[in-house]
């Protein structure tokens, strides 16, 4: 299988999690998961690599544009489909 992004490596994604903690995020990797966690807030990003993209699931615009930001420069061809879920009401907890 083709890995046009290079992200197959486990030592590249290795790079980003260390790019991301270079930003001031807590990571926590898995496989091609990252947790990243800042000032109380965090985001879940999930690579996938047979599309050439990235899913983004943030509770925090900020914590998500830095993250979207670390994600271009680091590999720009990679697309970023972000997700900003909603609060849970009262009634759903």
């Amino acid at each position: 299988m083709e890995d046009a992004l290079g992200l197959r490596s486990p030592w590249e994604r290795l790079r980003l999690a260390r790019e991301l903690r270079r930003r001031g995020f807590t990571v926590r990797l898995h496989a091609y998961e990252y947790i990243a966690a800042k000032d109380h807030e965090f985001a879940v990003l999930v690579l996938e690599l047979e599309r050439e993209s990235a899913l983004l699931v943030a509770r925090n615009d900020d914590i998500a544009r830095e993250i979207v930001e670390v994600l271009s420069r680091f590999k720009p061809k990679l697309r970023v489909e972000g997700v900003t879920p909603w609060p849970l009401s009262s009634s759903n907890r």
